[in-house]
């Protein structure tokens, strides 16, 4: 007979092993939204986010990039990958696992933290880095057709 405790459902290696994956995406990203935060913040401190929502000058959009802006972005669609990729990984791991219901549960968690996670981020991103980006792209853009023309 089959005992289905918690505590067997935790000594499963598969189990234990998403829930630390889970456990770890989470963590990352607390960390990165809080420091997103705070570089929001720094922009706004320093002007920069009024100057750019003001005027969509191309030297703000340059400068919030250049001050750390485009690291964040591409920290962003690294952490969505991390979280697609997690999900995978724990999908694969509930195939072996003993106890499949555990395995959904886990899987449920992540796809609501996943989307928690691209609120959070699309609200905080959108708010002065996105702006500045689609600014510098759309100007560089620009510039570019008028050269190659």
């Amino acid at each position: 007979m089959n005992n289905r405790n918690l505590k067997n459902i935790f000594t499963d290696s598969s189990i234990f092993t998403q829930v630390i994956l889970e456990i770890s995406y989470i963590l990352i990203n607390i960390a990165y939204l809080f420091h997103l935060y705070k570089f929001n913040k720094l922009m706004k401190d320093e002007g920069l986010t009024d100057e750019l929502k003001a005027n969509n000058s191309f030297e703000t959009a340059t400068k919030i990039l250049s001050e750390g802006g485009s690291a964040f972005l591409i920290k962003a669609v690294l952490l969505i990958v991390l979280g697609l990729a997690i999900f995978l990984i724990i999908y694969k791991l509930n195939q072996s696992s003993s106890y499949p219901e555990a395995g959904l549960v886990i899987r449920l968690v992540h796809i609501v933290v996943f989307i928690i996670f691209l609120i959070f981020l699309w609200h905080l991103i959108n708010n002065p880095i996105f702006h500045a980006f689609i600014i510098v792209t759309g100007i560089g853009a620009i510039g570019l057709t008028a050269y190659s023309n």
